[in-house]
């Protein structure tokens, strides 16, 4: 279920951002509320990859597994309240660096996975 969800999630994700990007010479406002799904879509793709994979990579420590689950809670919450205190002006820069190093966070239990299947 995992992987699928995961699949689901990053076909809207992708199908959400090739719209947006193809629509950057629309109105104004439909070019905001395009970017508005492409950052939303990409926190989802966040979490779910997260919720996806720390279950299967960590099957066998349950405690590590509740650890990495929390920081997904984290940063999902994180990229929400950076998107919700956006203005319309700033609408995608505290978002976007929110997303990005909430991308870089999933490094940690990549690589700790890496380290513990050796």
């Amino acid at each position: 279920a995992g992987v699928v969800s995961f699949y689901f999630a990053s076909l809207l994700t992708f199908g959400i951002s090739v719209m947006y990007h193809w629509r950057q010479s629309g109105k104004e406002r439909e070019v905001k509320c395009w970017l508005c799904l492409d950052i939303s879509c990409c926190a989802l793709l966040l979490l779910v990859g997260f919720i996806a994979g720390v279950p299967m990579g960590f099957h066998c420590h349950p405690e590590l597994q509740k650890g990495y689950m929390l920081q997904a809670i984290t940063v999902a919450l994180a990229a929400l309240g950076a998107f919700v205190s956006e203005s319309h002006a700033t609408r995608g820069h505290r978002s976007s660096h929110t997303l990005i190093l909430g991308g870089i966070s999933a490094l940690w239990p990549a690589l700790h996975w890496l380290v513990l299947s050796t």
